[in-house]
């Protein structure tokens, strides 16, 4: 089930609340998530309830950490977490065997 939508959508008042949703909705029928540009500072816990996710884009927001739940999405194929606030790759990223395609420019990446 769909909890609360994150502060920081609730923040773009009901217009960003109802897209967030939507696309939450919509990742349970296609596999595909694109969270970019939501003023997100975390993963939203809903994430992890999609273990069939093949796509997630989170891009262009204020994340700082990829937290090891990253594992709840085992058939993810691409993640994009381009311009976020990320210093650092968990080694969680090396066990979804099914990731192809990484894409994390525009971080703070100092340690893999």
């Amino acid at each position: 089930p769909i909890r609360t939508p994150p502060r920081e959508i609730l923040r773009l008042g009901p217009r960003g609340a109802l897209v967030y949703l939507a696309s939450i909705n919509k990742a349970k029928i296609d596999n595909v998530l694109d969270l970019s540009r939501q003023q997100l500072s975390s993963f939203p816990l809903e994430i992890w309830l999609l273990t069939g996710l093949l796509r997630l884009s989170i891009e262009s927001n204020n994340i700082s950490v990829i937290p090891p739940d990253i594992v709840s999405c085992p058939l993810l194929k691409e993640l994009i977490l381009s311009d976020n606030q990320i210093a650092m790759l968990p080694f969680q990223l090396g066990e979804l065997l099914e990731l192809q395609k990484l894409i994390c420019t525009k971080n703070y990446v100092t340690k893999l």
